[in-house]
């Protein structure tokens, strides 16, 4: 028999945790913390700065304090009307 690890923060797992299960990684976590820090870090998500760079880079337009998805004619043609 092999002992449960937690694959985020390596502690053993026991019955008095709040273990929980991903099926869609086959893996046991010993919390729901370390579980969602696990998925951010497989889904590599992060936190979006919005800048005007990182908005035109990722084919993003902002208008009236919403994000909206353009195609890359439709953004130059949005700044071009001072959008």
């Amino acid at each position: 028999m092999n002992e449960v690890i937690c694959p985020t923060c390596k502690k053993e797992i026991t019955v008095e945790m709040e273990v929980e299960y991903s099926a869609y990684l086959t893996e046991f976590f010993c919390s729901p913390d370390c579980a969602i820090q696990e998925y951010m870090e497989q889904m590599q998500s992060s936190p979006f700065e919005m800048t005007e760079e990182n908005v035109r880079t990722k084919n993003l337009a902002i208008e009236n304090g919403k994000l909206y998805r353009v195609w890359r004619e439709q953004y130059e043609n949005m700044k071009k009307k001072g959008r």
